[in-house]
This record gives C-alpha cells, structure tokens and sequence, in this order.
C-alpha cells in the first residue's frame, strides 16, 4: 500500500489538480458533516493513517483471490457507465470493456471528453447532459 501511496505522490504533480475542486466542493456542500470533513483532509496531513485505513481495502482489490469489477456482469436493472477520456485511474478502454461483458435489461456507455476519474468535475456540464441523455432513456 505505501509504494502505491508513493507512486500516487509522484505522479500527482503531472495531472491535472483535482484536489483543489474536490475541496471546495466538499466545504460547500449541505452534506459534508465535520467528520466527513476530517476523513477527507487526513491524506493532506497524515499518510500512515490514511495507509491504515485503506490497506483492508487495498489488500482485497490487490489479492488474486480479490472481487474484481468482472465479478459483477450480471444485472437486472438499468446500467449506465459514465467515464472520462483522460481517466488514468480506470483508463476508459477498461471501463469500456466491463461495459461489453455486462448483461442488464438496458445499458449505456457514455464517454466525457477531457475529463479524468471525476467527470462530474472535471467536466460538469457535459456530466450533466449526459447524465440526462441516459435517465431519458430510461
């Protein structure tokens, strides 16, 4: 978990900034409660604690007898996928070919350009309508 800690450090100064926006967004949200306000700032100031209280999760999405995404393809409700082009985290090729194995009564991909693994803040408006493309759909 540390080294993907570190390499997230690393490679964080060549991405766009996300975390500014997230930011602000969480203070201003009606939602974000104090607790909500702590979890969200512990990684700017303690890394071990954000190592400890992500290694469970890390471990399982890691271990090869881990759940994956392809464990789930079978649904029976609407399933819409919204990614980003620019998504380094789940690059949109991956997003793309979960999308062509999953089985659902109805089923959209919808690709936001230049947007990264938050679409809906990188790109709000092109979120917006293609959020509203698909529950018209539906």
């Amino acid at each position: 978990m540390r080294e993907f800690m570190t390499l997230r450090q690393l490679t964080a100064k060549h991405l766009p900034d996300g975390g500014s926006t997230q930011l602000s967004v969480g203070l201003f949200s009606p939602y974000m409660t104090f607790d909500d306000l702590k979890w969200f700032l512990t990684p700017l100031f303690n890394l071990d604690k954000l190592i400890e209280t992500q290694d469970k999760l890390f471990d399982t999405l890691s271990s090869e007898s881990g759940l994956t995404m392809y464990d789930y393809v079978q649904y029976e409700v609407p399933v819409v996928i919204i990614a980003g082009d620019r998504d380094w985290i789940t690059p949109f090729r991956m997003a793309e070919d979960h999308y062509n194995l999953i089985s659902a009564p109805k089923k959209d991909f919808l690709l936001i350009e230049n947007a990264g693994h938050i679409p809906f803040m990188d790109e709000p408006k092109r979120f917006a309508e293609a959020l509203a493309k698909a529950l018209g759909q539906y």
